[in-house]
């Protein structure tokens, strides 16, 4: 079983667990698992972390549930995480597992090239 899955079925106790999107996009701490559609968008798009002080401590997860390869996923920070460079998802089933400290996004686990 994958890291993701496990996540996945865990009991966690959240406000907003999950959504869906197909569109650019910028996160709260609310939005903890993010499927995106890239089938069903016209054109790749972004998918913006929350800003890195108040997601202290919190883990998200972006996952790629189309092929993206014609229309890429990207991972952005708010300009507020030092080191982050931009993570792209380009194909069925990439996902990213993000966690922040307060002050950096560390990606703790992935699926993508």
């Amino acid at each position: 079983m994958s890291l993701l899955t496990r996540l996945l079925d865990d009991n966690m106790v959240l406000d907003k667990f999950e959504g869906k999107v197909d569109e650019a996009t910028s996160l709260t701490v609310r939005d903890r698992i993010v499927y995106c559609d890239a089938n069903a968008a016209s054109a790749g798009f972004t998918v913006t972390l929350p800003n890195v002080s108040e997601a202290r401590g919190m883990i998200f997860i972006i996952y790629a549930e189309t092929d993206a390869s014609s229309n890429n996923i990207t991972v952005s920070d708010n300009s507020d995480s030092m080191g982050w460079s931009d993570i792209t998802l380009d194909a069925a089933d990439e996902y990213t597992l993000l966690m922040s400290d307060g002050r950096k996004w560390f990606e703790i686990a992935s699926n993508h090239a």
